[in-house]
């Protein structure tokens, strides 16, 4: 991103990229995946502040927006949206990727589910960066997994991507470098799959991630 002769901009910029949390595989999901699905990820903030039961504004955030949006005033509503649309913008501002030849997608999803959180966001990187948005949609609803252990994730969304009545991919995406946006990061089973999906299958490029927060819990919800 910079000339590194410039070292002074170069330090400002790792100092910047070090507020952030950059992601891989770990000791939950290393036996599962090589390592290589997603080339990088990146997470604004954590959910929680450590140490305490308060959420960061970004967690708060998307809490209220993924399980208590219909509850919420139009006002909050707004300001939910906007803290977590400035924070994976920054996020995407903070990769060491010329983006422009990267299209932008999100989690598959059945049509009735293409207005939640990660779709919006997706769309408003999509348009802030003047890059196309390819949305993947599911056919028939995928199982509820919040509760299921990480193993058991990451085998339904593999038989998912296996099944090719299940997915619909549109062929812009096919052979593309690929940003996904998504609103939370936890085991990262869901990314890792899809981005395992879209190397294997469509022959992807490169696949980076962005997220609003990263989970404190990293392993299985159980």
């Amino acid at each position: 991103c910079y000339d590194y002769e410039d070292l002074e901009s170069l330090k400002a910029w790792a100092d910047r990229i070090n507020q952030y949390i950059w992601l891989g595989i770990n000791k939950n999901t290393e036996p599962y995946f090589v390592g290589n699905e997603l080339d990088l990820c990146v997470a604004y903030d954590w959910n929680f502040e450590f140490g305490t039961q308060i959420r960061t504004p970004a967690g708060k955030a998307e809490y209220n927006l993924k399980y208590h949006q219909d509850e919420l005033t139009h006002d909050h509503e707004i300001k939910f949206k906007r803290i977590l649309a400035d924070a994976v913008q920054d996020c995407v501002m903070a990769l060491p990727v010329d983006l422009r030849d990267f299209v932008v997608t999100t989690i598959p999803a059945v049509v009735q589910d293409q207005n939640k959180i990660s779709w919006w966001l997706s769309n408003f990187v999509a348009r802030t960066n003047y890059l196309p948005f390819i949305g993947v949609s599911l056919t028939k609803p995928k199982p509820q997994m919040k509760s299921l252990p990480l193993q058991e994730k990451i085998r339904i969304w593999r038989s998912i991507y296996e099944d090719s009545s299940w997915v619909i991919v549109p062929n812009e995406l096919y052979g593309r470098n690929i940003l996904i946006v998504d609103d939370l990061f936890q085991s990262g089973a869901s990314l890792f799959c899809f981005a395992e999906f879209l190397k294997s299958k469509f022959g992807a490029k490169q696949v980076i991630a962005v997220t609003s927060v990263k989970s404190q819990r990293d392993g299985d919800n159980t």
